[in-house]
């Protein structure tokens, strides 16, 4: 689990400027057209971004109650256009929602296998309206609610394996999920009462068995570095990076408009950013034998690396259009995020910043705070662009 650092009632962000392998000279955005896919290609280095963050409200960490949570990230959390948000607990197995000030609005949700109840709940999503679903792994379906909480007939769809996210557009669901087998990738699903698309595949370049020294075994091994999918969902748009580059492709009711680029430069992968990448390596805890510590080199040499190290580690859409990319950066390194007007030019650069948890519709951002016994509360933030 990643720490974060706290947050104080007032912090201004800027940029750090001139990174290693990253963007280089400034000039204005040049557009393309690509068989009526817009191009746009940002070139020059990181531009400050001095917005002012101040702390609205915090929510969870509580003994008991609605905000009895202590995880939260982009998997549990979600918004409405209302300015609302909802945060799944899974150990009480329960959605809570909450206003724009922190208000406890209702609850959703309980233990068992009836309508409305969860025997192992996942991933949470809600659209616009206040609609939600939750990805159940012991169901293997999806627990849903009206706006209104009222319960709504479960969805079971019919692909295999489970979903990695997904998101709710009004009757129609996103899903990415993990195909193995002779074509092994990432795909990302969309499926309506009328039919079901695939609109984007990333390969998997799968290894075989591996064991380690330590005892514990994997079936596949994946190459460190390997580029996941990634993708966010904001009513009929949807952000996507599914290759090393910086390259996002933005869909607009599951059509292709536009391709949001950087000048970057990639960095070959080496053993040395491997183990970089893997900091104190892998710690798996095997029943009652205690923990496997397995040391980042072994990592390295037994399950490989991919060519590149991506540029890409997380996009999310604002409410506003604006779209959000966070660039990968090494534990060691401050993390950098991207922010991009809506038809694509690079606005600026938020440095030692993380993609939020959620946007309100205000422009307000959601991010997360972890404490020293790793309990993690939601932090509301307002947003001055100065």
């Amino acid at each position: 689990m990643r720490r974060i650092r706290p947050i104080w009632p007032w912090i201004t962000l800027v940029v750090l400027v001139g990174c290693g392998g990253g963007p280089s000279a400034r000039l204005a955005a040049t557009r393309t057209d690509s068989s009526g896919v817009e191009i746009v290609m940002n070139r020059g280095p990181d531009a400050p971004l001095a917005w002012e963050f101040t702390e609205r409200l915090r929510l969870g960490g509580a003994t008991e109650g609605p905000e009895s949570f202590y995880q939260v990230n982009r998997a549990l959390v979600g918004t409405d256009d209302h300015g609302n948000v909802f945060v799944l607990n899974r150990p009480e197995s329960r959605i809570d929602v909450f206003d724009s000030g922190g208000r406890h609005l209702r609850g959703m949700g309980s233990s068992g296998g009836g309508p409305g109840e969860f025997r192992r709940p996942g991933i949470l999503a809600v659209d616009p309206a206040g609609n939600v679903g939750v990805w159940d792994f012991g169901k293997r379906g999806f627990v849903r609610f009206a706006s209104d909480g009222s319960v709504q007939d479960q969805a079971r769809l019919a692909v295999p394996g489970s979903p990695m996210g997904f998101a709710l557009r009004g009757d129609t669901i996103l899903v990415a999920v993990q195909h193995y087998g002779d074509n092994s990738a990432t795909v990302l699903h969309i499926f309506s009462s009328v039919h079901t698309t695939e609109l984007v595949r990333v390969p998997l370049r799968l290894g075989g068995p591996v064991q380690f020294d330590c005892g514990v075994g994997l079936s596949m091994s994946t190459p460190v570095f390997t580029k996941a999918l990634t993708w966010h969902a904001r009513q009929e748009w949807i952000a996507t990076n599914a290759e090393p580059g910086y390259v996002i492709d933005v869909y607009q009711n599951g059509r292709l408009v536009r391709s949001i680029r950087r000048e970057y430069e990639l960095q070959p992968a080496t053993p040395e950013l491997a183990v970089r990448e893997l900091g104190q390596g892998w710690t798996i805890r095997v029943g009652g034998r205690g923990d496997c510590v397995i040391p980042p080199e072994e990592v390295v040499e037994k399950q490989g690396m991919a060519d590149f190290v991506p540029a890409v580690s997380q996009v999310m859409l604002g409410p506003d259009g604006t779209l959000w990319v966070g660039r990968h950066a090494f534990p060691d390194e401050p993390r950098l995020v991207d922010v991009f007007a809506p038809d694509g030019e690079y606005l600026g650069t938020l440095s030692d910043f993380t993609i939020p948890v959620a946007i309100l519709a205000d422009g307000a951002i959601v991010t997360h705070e972890t404490d020293q016994s790793d309990v993690q509360r939601l932090v509301i933030l307002d947003v001055e662009k100065l």
